[in-house]
């Protein structure tokens, strides 16, 4: 058992890096698919005029490598990492460094632009993986129970607008909603901006939510429950 672990906002860091390192994923393969061309500049277009199915589809990106091939298979590769680092290795102390800095990495390398400012909330959380969150446990203890039952819904929330969002952007369409609504166009970029703002909300939510339940006695660093605890390295 670990007693220098708050495994909650663990799960939540772990969740939204393995997200985003998909993302970059997909923008990297997208951009391999462009072959062994010069971008015109360094913001891209991860999915090229070929691959493209519908007319908004480009997925923009940055990257600092002047050959769409090469960032495409660089963006794969920090992005593995950071699925790989997110997935078992956010316990080890200074985690929250690394997992920045090969988020920072991926993103230069046209990993994805919009998920960066996502990394940058998710590294903020992952510095109170082993916190000892004592400016939360002056609160009442009820007030902290009641919000860290939010955690998983806000999650789930920003999972599923996370995966959905990428669908549309490639696709063009949103499953049940796109069936419902004529999303095409400028309403479909509209509702991708939408989405945009609803896990700018729930991740922050998940975040606080997953600190306030790991300060209750019994859970965290100062609990004696730890049903799911990690090694330290």
């Amino acid at each position: 058992m670990n007693a220098n672990l708050n495994p909650t906002i663990r799960t939540v860091i772990a969740a939204c890096g393995i997200i985003c390192g998909v993302s970059g994923l997909e923008h990297g393969f997208f951009e391999t698919l462009q072959g062994n061309v010069a971008p015109a500049g360094q913001m891209i277009s991860a999915i090229g005029p070929a691959q493209r199915f519908w007319p908004g589809g480009i997925e923009t990106a940055f990257t600092i490598v002047p050959n769409f091939l090469v960032t495409g298979i660089l963006a794969m590769l920090f992005s593995l990492a950071v699925i790989v680092w997110s997935a078992g290795f956010l316990q080890r102390r200074g985690a929250a460094l690394v997992f920045l800095l090969l988020s920072v990495a991926q993103f230069m390398v046209g990993g994805g632009f919009a998920q960066i400012f996502l990394v940058i909330l998710a590294a903020a959380g992952a510095t109170q993986i082993h916190g000892s969150l004592r400016w939360l446990r002056g609160l009442p203890a009820g007030l902290r129970r009641a919000f860290g039952t939010l955690w998983l819904p806000g999650l789930v929330v920003f999972g599923i607008s996370f995966a959905g969002a990428i669908w549309a952007a490639i696709f063009g369409y949103f499953p049940l909603v796109s069936d419902l609504y004529p999303l095409q166009g400028e309403a479909l970029t509209a509702f991708l901006w939408g989405l945009a703002d609803v896990m700018l909300v729930t991740l922050p939510l998940a975040i606080l939510a997953a600190l306030a339940r790991d300060s209750l006695p019994g859970r965290g660093i100062k609990g004696e429950r730890r049903s799911n605890s990690y090694p330290v390295a």
